[in-house]
C-alpha cells in the first residue's frame, strides 16, 4: 500500500534565531491508493497534525525530528435484508420491510515519527527557501469494535 504525504502548512512557532533552534506545527494529508482503505476513510485522505523541531549543526543546516498523529474511522453498513415471507400469503410492498443493519466501527490510528535534515538558503532576510529529507517510521493499528459506545 502506497502512502503519499502532502504538507499543507508549516507555521514556525519559534524562529531559528541566534540559537539556531526551531519548533513548527505541522499539518499534512496522507493520500492512499487501493479500495481497501475506502472502508475506513471513505476514500478521503488521512489528515495528520504534529510537531517538528530543528537543531542547528551549521549556519544553514539543521537536524530535524518530528511526530504526527492521525486517526479516522466510520461505522460500516453491512447492508440490508428482507423480512422472510411465506409464498402462500400475498404481501403488499408496504408490508415487506427492508431492515438496515448497523455494522461495526472500523478505524485506523497512526503515529509517524521522523528524523532527518534541513538545509536553508538565505536569499533575502525575508525569504529563505529550504529543502528537507526525512526518514519516517509509521506505527499504526486498525480498530474493529462492534460497540464503540461502551
Amino acid at each position: 500500500m502506497m502512502f503519499t504525504a502532502l504538507i499543507l502548512s508549516l507555521t514556525s512557532l519559534a524562529s531559528a534565531g541566534p540559537a539556531g533552534h526551531e519548533l513548527q506545527f505541522e499539518s499534512s494529508m496522507l493520500n492512499h491508493s487501493g479500495s481497501g482503505w475506502d472502508l475506513i476513510t471513505g476514500g478521503n485522505p488521512l489528515v495528520t497534525t504534529g510537531l517538528r523541531g530543528g537543531w542547528s549543526i551549521a549556519p544553514n543546516a539543521r537536524i530535524t525530528a518530528g511526530w504526527r498523529h492521525a486517526e479516522d474511522g466510520t461505522r460500516v453498513d453491512i447492508g440490508g435484508y428482507a423480512v422472510e415471507y411465506t409464498e402462500d400469503v400475498e404481501y403488499t410492498e408496504d408490508e415487506i420491510d427492508i431492515y438496515s443493519t448497523e455494522g461495526p466501527y472500523v478505524g485506523i490510528v497512526l503515529d509517524q515519527y521522523s528524523i532527518g535534515g534541513k538545509y536553508s538558503w538565505e536569499y533575502k532576510h525575508w525569504i529563505q527557501p529550504y529543502a528537507t529529507a526525512e526518514a519516517i517510521l509509521t506505527v499504526g493499528h486498525v480498530v474493529l469494535d462492534d460497540d464503540p459506545d461502551q
